[in-house]
């Protein structure tokens, strides 16, 4: 594996795991002691379902999607894909 290679894939794993800690602003967030008071399963994670918060996705979803036009009687030339990746 050349130098740069190297480089390459150390930024990666960098870039994962700082993804995974911290969240992405427009996309999710670790579940973290600010959220205690309102997760009622905060002190119970064997009920967890999700590791992260994915409230900032729903607020990014709402300032780039127009809801009313997806709506069956809304423009009819509107399509709406959505592709995920679980990591």
């Amino acid at each position: 594996m050349s130098l740069n290679e190297l480089s390459v894939k150390m930024q990666q794993l960098k870039s994962f795991y700082s993804s995974a800690i911290f969240g992405n602003d427009k996309m999710f967030k670790p579940r973290r002691e600010e959220n205690i008071l309102t997760d009622p399963e905060y002190f119970a994670p064997q009920k967890w379902t999700y590791m992260y918060d994915f409230s900032p996705l729903v607020k990014t979803m709402e300032r780039y999607i127009d809801y009313d036009r997806l709506k069956p009687n809304g423009n009819s030339n509107t399509l709406l894909i959505l592709t995920t990746v679980m990591f």
